[in-house]
């Protein structure tokens, strides 16, 4: 006995069902209309499961890269800042030289 239940779907905040197709020609009448709800409720269950939201490591990946990249954005300003300093600090030494 094979179940066979095919759904496209939309998800915005619930599943929005734009076509589905269902063969349970090998079900009896009495259990076709449960395993029709179950293979709706599943379609309707899983796409709201977002696996970067699940796993704990997962979210944790996510929070290190993004401050990974916010630190290498602050260092390469911090560079720059340092070289523009340097800049600085040697054209006051050829002003105090001047005098």
């Amino acid at each position: 006995m094979n179940l066979l239940a095919i759904f496209l779907t939309k998800y915005v905040e619930d599943v929005i069902f734009l076509c589905n197709a269902t063969d349970l020609n090998s079900y009896s009448f009495i259990k076709k209309k449960a395993f029709k709800e179950a293979a709706f409720f599943v379609a309707r269950t899983i796409p709201s499961r977002d696996p970067l939201n699940c796993d704990a490591i997962t979210q944790t990946n996510i929070k290190i890269n993004e401050n990974i990249e916010k630190v290498r954005v602050t260092m390469d300003a911090l560079i720059r800042n340092r070289e523009n300093l340097d800049v600085l600090v040697d054209k006051s030494k050829d002003l105090s030289c001047n005098v």
